[in-house]
């Protein structure tokens, strides 16, 4: 009996020296030691998460590639953090080294470094781990604790890392841990595995809009709340009563975001990418039928995201030894047969996002009918630099639509696969200050976009071709529009888009006078000759950056300087060479306004208008002196340009530009 007993022991000994060998091998083998390396053209490209949801490291932007943080996806992956965003890609010679140093550095094809992670000389550096919250992490380990500390960290905020919450829920953080909360009128899909996401706990039947169905839905008010994507409907100044019932009166409205400046955004479900933050100052409202259960967020709840834990995860499993443990084992095998049905959940969840996309693709016309929709294309709205845009009417149930058509004159004969994989690019795009792309036709060598029709013509126009001059705040508020814009085709759309022809002429103005830029996207349709690499005509060459005229380099600091002399030129109300000056000096734009700036004479780039905030017309002004700098290494990327428009970062006093013509 007592030989038995021993045995059992033993037994029990050598499952529980097993499991601790199990778990280490499995923490060990997201742990990643120096000296390791990335290739950006070869295996291993990137280093995974434990679940394999998120990656580390080059992922590809068009031949090119990138360094950053992406959340995998079924379909397309989701970036979460880009390096080094505002250089250009690099070459598929890239690495990415993790030296014994602890230092974290890109190699470029040139041998050039540039430096990621790079900690003071007293900190060692022991291993690196990409987490299943979606950060990267440096660690540190503690002999006397033997624990890892935290070193470095790419996200701050756990919550940055999109993904890690489902649709219809947003994250919370608190400090380095956070948690998955439903919006009201929502329960999780799983309440064992938060990050599916929620469904409603209440049923719509149709959707009619109608006034009555005020009585039927109720608002729900969350305070520091933000969400991803763009809104279908944005209702400019709304007092918030007025915008909570603007919301319930259109069945489409799932949700709002509302803020200070009395903007009223309206969002269809699902919502994805919630975060919740002290220092979010944008309101949120959501719609929920009455009735339906509403829990608040919970003071205290079981923490689903938590970079903390996972350190002390890795201690309690390397340090296993008694029988105790056997609990902790059982917890593990249930979480493995749980984790099938996990996966299961997700590729649930991922068809109906699916689905949803499917609803947004373009539509595909054929020659015929656009060439019936303009009437043999007769009205000319414009001709740019990529073709000519007509007036068109598009025929609809019950009402028709008016549309821009584009007839593109300079693209690449026998590449239609690419055409329509780049207008699939463009159209996925979706921002308020960008013209939407409706569908686009491909035929032989006939090959045309259409676009929604903006009545109020060209940023141009409405600068240069007024008899009256614009008010202030009205040129204020499309600098803006521009700005945030641009900021989105670099930083936030699928991959990054450098427009490369940035001019007054092809940003247009809605009913509201909302600014919208177009032509995006099309430089990689043109010829090898009419690529971006040079400037097209002499109008664009008052644009372009220095770099982009002399050596054809081009980067996103590109468009940042185009950038700046369209808001010199906002700023103004005049274009940037006027022969018709008063004197020789104000003829180049950049020069006279860095002239009156230096003078402290800046009323007279707004003399005559009224209501004129001085202090604004300075802040835009050195934002524009920094965005037109020779060296693009002094130009600002976008996020900060914004930043600064809007008086939330200090300016300093920019240098002089000196403009090749």
């Amino acid at each position: 009996m007592a030989h038995l007993l021993q045995s059992d022991i033993l037994l029990l000994f050598l499952l529980l020296s097993l499991h601790v060998i199990i778990i280490a091998q499995e923490n060990e083998s997201n742990i990643i030691r120096p000296p390791s390396s990335l290739y950006a053209g070869k295996h291993p490209s990137s280093w995974p998460s434990s679940s394999g949801y998120f990656r580390f490291g080059f992922y590809p932007q068009g031949n090119e590639y990138a360094v950053g943080i992406w959340l995998v996806g079924r379909s397309e992956n989701t970036t979460v953090w880009t390096a080094n965003r505002d250089d250009p890609p690099v070459s598929s010679n890239a690495t990415l080294e993790f030296t014994t140093q602890g230092i974290l550095h890109l190699r470029t094809e040139d041998g050039m470094e540039k430096i990621i992670a790079n900690l003071a000389r007293s900190v060692s550096v022991d291993s690196a781990s990409m987490l299943d919250t979606g950060n990267f992490v440096l660690y540190s380990h503690q002999l006397e604790s033997n624990t890892n500390s935290h070193k470095w960290q790419i996200l701050n905020d756990v919550c940055d890392a999109k993904g890690q919450c489902g649709l219809n829920s947003y994250c919370s953080s608190r400090g380095k841990d956070a948690e998955c909360y439903c919006y009201p009128g929502f329960t999780f899909i799983d309440e064992n595995s938060k990050s599916l996401g929620c469904s409603q706990n209440f049923t719509i039947d149709g959707c009619v809009a109608r006034k009555d169905l005020v009585i039927h839905y109720n608002i729900t008010t969350l305070d520091n709340m933000y969400w991803a994507g763009d809104p279908y409907s944005a209702k400019p100044n709304l007092e918030k009563e007025d915008c909570m019932k603007a919301c319930q009166e259109d069945c489409s409205c799932g949700g709002v975001l509302y803020s200070d400046r009395k903007s009223c955004r309206m969002y269809r479900l699902p919502l994805k990418y919630g975060k919740r933050h002290g220092n979010i100052t944008t309101t949120a409202f959501i719609k929920c039928i009455l009735g339906s259960t509403i829990s608040p967020p919970p003071e205290t709840s079981q923490i689903l995201i938590s970079e903390g834990n996972q350190s002390l995860i890795l201690t309690m499993g390397l340090s296993l030894g008694s029988v105790t443990s056997l609990c902790f084992v059982i917890a593990i095998c249930s979480f493995l047969l749980y984790r099938h049905r996990l996966q299961n959940y997700k590729k649930l969840l991922e068809n109906k996002s699916s689905v949803l996309t499917e609803q947004f693709t373009l539509r595909s016309f054929t020659f015929d009918e656009l060439d019936e929709a303009t009437h043999g294309f007769q009205d000319e709205l414009g001709k740019g630099s990529f073709g000519t845009v007509y007036k068109g009417i598009l025929p609809g149930d019950g009402k028709s639509k008016t549309i821009a058509v584009k007839r593109l004159e300079k693209v690449n004969e026998g590449e239609t696969d690419q055409i329509r994989t780049e207008m699939t690019v463009i159209g996925r795009t979706n921002h308020r200050n960008l013209v939407r792309l409706l569908g686009f036709c491909v035929e032989g060598s006939r090959k045309l976009l259409v676009y929604e029709y903006l009545g109020n013509g060209s940023l141009a126009n409405f600068l240069f071709n007024m008899n009256k001059r614009s008010v202030w705040k009205e040129r204020a508020r499309i600098a803006l529009d521009v700005a945030k814009g641009i900021l989105y085709l670099h930083e936030e759309c699928e991959g990054c888009i450098i427009h490369c022809n940035l001019k007054p002429h092809n940003i247009l103005l809605d009913d509201s006078l909302t600014a919208k830029i177009s032509d995006f996207g099309l430089a990689k349709l043109l010829r090898p000759n009419q690529t971006c690499s040079t400037p097209r005509t002499k109008g664009t060459a008052w644009y372009s950056a220095p770099e982009w005229q002399s050596s054809g380099l081009v980067s996103v600091k590109v468009d940042v300087y185009s950038f700046g002399v369209i808001l010199l030129e906002i700023i103004c109300c005049r274009s940037n060479i006027e022969v018709q000056v008063s004197s020789a000096d104000e003829i180049l734009l950049s020069t006279w306004v860095y002239s009156c700036f230096i003078g402290g004479e800046l009323n007279k780039l707004v003399v005559g208008e009224e209501e004129v905030d001085m202090k604004m017309v300075e802040r835009f002004v050195k934002v524009g002196l920094w965005c037109i700098q020779d060296d693009p290494n002094l130009r600002p990327p976008m996020k900060n340009v914004i930043l600064m428009l809007e008086g939330t970062m200090t300016i300093p006093v920019p240098p002089s530009p000196s403009l090749l013509l």
